[in-house]
């Protein structure tokens, strides 16, 4: 896997797919892989801020807003 300049949480794997969380389609669910983020987990763990700054250098990924990613992860995995 690519090292991610930008510090993320590492978190158990989960059999939820990212494209559940609203505003985060294929696309967006393989660029976050590239950077480590493959699980519901591993998002519900990282902080907004650190998404951000991720989307920031990732070209037409920066118009997204990952504020409520992380609370809708961990609302998939307290539903689980």
């Amino acid at each position: 896997p690519t090292e991610s300049a930008y510090p993320l949480p590492s978190a158990a794997p989960s059999a939820a797919d990212l494209t559940q969380i609203k505003g985060i389609g294929p696309k967006t669910a393989a660029y976050l892989a590239t950077h480590g983020i493959t699980t519901v987990a591993q998002l519900a763990a990282a902080e907004p801020a650190a998404l951000q700054l991720l989307l920031a250098d990732g070209g037409r990924f920066r118009l997204l807003n990952p504020a409520t990613w992380p609370a809708q992860a961990q609302a998939l995995l307290d539903d689980a």
